[in-house]
């Protein structure tokens, strides 16, 4: 599981010369912001990262969570299970003669089976040139996904926590 934080100090000490504000109005105004920025980066690492992998959006959101911040603790963090997806998760299966279809992704070699006591099925694989063990298929996602998250949080968020702080701050102040 990947922990990713958001914080900017230097964001909030530049922009709070520019306007007069008492300290704890600068501490809300920075905790809505940061509140407001994890739930941005939350919705378009999900996005892009369900786009990529050809996957529905739900799967991804329900991976990826977002610990807000408070007053007391000016950090929000970001909650990210990027295990591997199983096929069965994937979409409609269908057999081929060529391998097993979940989705949009193909799985040479697999085929589609139901499983006798527990009827769920899914993909699987024979891991020897016997009938069993088999293994059931899965859609890895852990690389490009924290490459997705690391990079909106590095290059993008702080542009977006700005935009966001000086939004509440002159609502709390009343400036314009």
């Amino acid at each position: 599981m990947g922990e990713y934080s958001i914080s900017a100090a230097e964001s909030i000490a530049k922009i709070t010369q520019t306007i007069n504000a008492l300290p704890e109005q600068v501490a809300t105004a920075s905790m809505r912001a940061l509140n407001k920025t994890a739930a941005w980066v939350k919705s378009n690492c999900s996005r892009r990262i369900a786009k990529e992998k050809l996957v529905k959006l739900k799967i991804i959101n329900d991976r990826i969570r977002v610990v807000k911040a408070s007053t007391a603790n000016l950090q929000a963090r970001i909650l990210a299970n990027m295990v591997s997806i199983k096929a069965r998760d994937l979409g409609s299966l269908r057999q081929t003669s060529v391998g097993a279809i979940a989705g949009k992704h193909m799985f040479e070699g697999a085929f589609v089976a139901t499983m006798p006591k527990t009827g769920h099925a899914s993909v699987f694989k024979r891991t020897t040139k016997k009938r069993l063990p088999i293994k059931e298929m899965w859609l890895p996602i852990y690389n490009e996904a924290t490459q997705i998250i690391e990079k909106m949080i590095d290059a993008e968020a702080s542009a977006i926590f700005e935009k966001h702080f000086l939004h509440e701050l002159r609502f709390i102040t009343g400036a314009i």
